[in-house]
Protein backbone atom coordinates (compact mmCIF):
# COMPACT_ATOMS: atom_id res chain seq x y z
CA UNK A 1 0.00 0.00 0.00
CA UNK A 2 1.12 3.52 -0.80
CA UNK A 3 -0.16 6.71 0.79
CA UNK A 4 -0.23 9.83 -1.36
CA UNK A 5 -0.98 13.35 -0.17
CA UNK A 6 -4.35 14.64 -1.35
CA UNK A 7 -4.57 17.15 -4.15
CA UNK A 8 -7.38 18.93 -5.97
CA UNK A 9 -7.81 16.06 -8.44
CA UNK A 10 -8.81 13.81 -5.50
CA UNK A 11 -12.01 15.77 -4.76
CA UNK A 12 -14.21 13.39 -6.78
CA UNK A 13 -12.82 10.40 -4.90
CA UNK A 14 -13.33 12.21 -1.59
CA UNK A 15 -16.96 12.67 -2.64
CA UNK A 16 -17.22 8.89 -2.98
CA UNK A 17 -15.59 8.36 0.40
CA UNK A 18 -17.94 10.92 1.93
CA UNK A 19 -20.85 8.91 0.51
CA UNK A 20 -19.43 5.76 2.11
CA UNK A 21 -19.17 7.47 5.49
CA UNK A 22 -22.78 8.62 5.24
CA UNK A 23 -24.11 5.15 4.39
CA UNK A 24 -21.69 3.33 6.72
CA UNK A 25 -20.18 1.62 3.69
CA UNK A 26 -23.49 0.34 2.32
CA UNK A 27 -23.36 0.98 -1.43
CA UNK A 28 -27.16 0.77 -1.57
CA UNK A 29 -27.86 2.54 1.71
CA UNK A 30 -30.13 5.52 2.12
CA UNK A 31 -28.51 8.91 2.44
CA UNK A 32 -28.96 10.70 5.73
CA UNK A 33 -31.23 13.76 5.86
CA UNK A 34 -28.13 15.94 6.45
CA UNK A 35 -26.16 14.57 3.50
CA UNK A 36 -26.28 17.79 1.44
CA UNK A 37 -25.02 19.91 4.34
CA UNK A 38 -22.32 17.38 5.18
CA UNK A 39 -21.30 17.19 1.51
CA UNK A 40 -20.92 20.97 1.41
CA UNK A 41 -18.65 20.95 4.46
CA UNK A 42 -16.63 17.77 3.90
CA UNK A 43 -16.27 17.91 0.10
CA UNK A 44 -17.16 21.28 -1.43
CA UNK A 45 -15.47 23.40 1.28
CA UNK A 46 -12.43 21.12 1.51
CA UNK A 47 -9.14 22.61 0.39
CA UNK A 48 -6.20 20.36 -0.54
CA UNK A 49 -3.96 22.54 1.64
CA UNK A 50 -5.93 21.37 4.69
CA UNK A 51 -4.18 17.99 4.45
CA UNK A 52 -5.09 14.42 3.73
CA UNK A 53 -3.99 11.18 2.15
CA UNK A 54 -5.32 8.62 -0.31
CA UNK A 55 -4.30 4.98 0.20
CA UNK A 56 -3.50 3.11 -3.01
CA UNK A 57 -3.23 -0.63 -3.58
CA UNK A 58 -1.29 -0.72 -6.82
CA UNK A 59 -3.52 1.27 -9.25
CA UNK A 60 -6.67 1.18 -7.12
CA UNK A 61 -7.60 3.79 -4.49
CA UNK A 62 -8.39 1.92 -1.28
CA UNK A 63 -9.49 4.72 1.03
CA UNK A 64 -8.61 8.13 2.31
CA UNK A 65 -8.46 10.57 5.16
CA UNK A 66 -8.86 14.31 4.84
CA UNK A 67 -8.81 17.15 7.34
CA UNK A 68 -11.57 19.72 7.61
CA UNK A 69 -11.27 22.91 9.64
CA UNK A 70 -14.59 24.02 11.06
CA UNK A 71 -15.83 27.12 12.82
CA UNK A 72 -18.45 27.60 15.51
CA UNK A 73 -20.97 28.36 12.74
CA UNK A 74 -19.82 25.97 10.00
CA UNK A 75 -18.65 22.52 10.99
CA UNK A 76 -19.28 18.85 10.58
CA UNK A 77 -20.18 16.00 12.89
CA UNK A 78 -16.89 15.73 14.80
CA UNK A 79 -16.34 19.40 15.62
CA UNK A 80 -14.41 20.10 18.82
CA UNK A 81 -13.08 23.64 18.33
CA UNK A 82 -11.76 25.72 15.41
CA UNK A 83 -8.12 24.91 16.21
CA UNK A 84 -8.68 21.14 15.93
CA UNK A 85 -9.48 19.70 12.49
CA UNK A 86 -12.07 17.02 11.95
CA UNK A 87 -10.81 13.87 10.30
CA UNK A 88 -13.00 12.36 7.63
CA UNK A 89 -11.98 8.79 6.82
CA UNK A 90 -13.29 5.86 4.81
CA UNK A 91 -11.87 2.63 3.43
CA UNK A 92 -13.33 0.68 0.53
CA UNK A 93 -15.03 -2.51 1.73
CA UNK A 94 -12.76 -4.78 -0.28
CA UNK A 95 -9.78 -3.52 1.75
CA UNK A 96 -11.23 -3.71 5.27
CA UNK A 97 -9.18 -5.49 7.90
CA UNK A 98 -5.86 -4.75 6.20
CA UNK A 99 -4.69 -1.91 8.44
CA UNK A 100 -5.42 0.81 5.90
CA UNK A 101 -7.51 2.93 8.28
CA UNK A 102 -4.76 2.73 10.91
CA UNK A 103 -2.15 3.81 8.35
CA UNK A 104 -4.38 6.69 7.23
CA UNK A 105 -4.96 7.91 10.79
CA UNK A 106 -1.24 7.66 11.56
CA UNK A 107 -0.50 9.69 8.42
CA UNK A 108 -3.07 12.33 9.42
CA UNK A 109 -1.53 12.58 12.89
CA UNK A 110 1.87 13.10 11.25
CA UNK A 111 0.52 16.41 9.91
CA UNK A 112 0.24 17.81 13.45
CA UNK A 113 3.56 19.69 13.46
CA UNK A 114 2.77 21.17 10.02
CA UNK A 115 2.50 25.00 10.03
CA UNK A 116 -1.07 24.73 8.69
CA UNK A 117 -2.04 22.97 11.91
CA UNK A 118 -2.14 25.65 14.65
CA UNK A 119 -2.31 23.05 17.41
CA UNK A 120 -1.30 19.45 17.61
CA UNK A 121 -3.88 16.88 16.61
CA UNK A 122 -4.99 14.76 19.53
CA UNK A 123 -3.01 11.55 19.49
CA UNK A 124 -4.55 8.13 19.60
CA UNK A 125 -4.68 6.54 23.05
CA UNK A 126 -2.13 3.76 23.51
CA UNK A 127 -3.27 0.23 22.68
Amino acid sequence: MELRATQESDRTYLARLNFLTDTFGDEHGELSPDFADDFAFYVENWDPNQGGFIAWEELVPAGGVWLNWGTEDNHGFGFVEPAIPELAIAVEARYKGQGIATALIDAAISLAPHPACPRHLPSRPPR
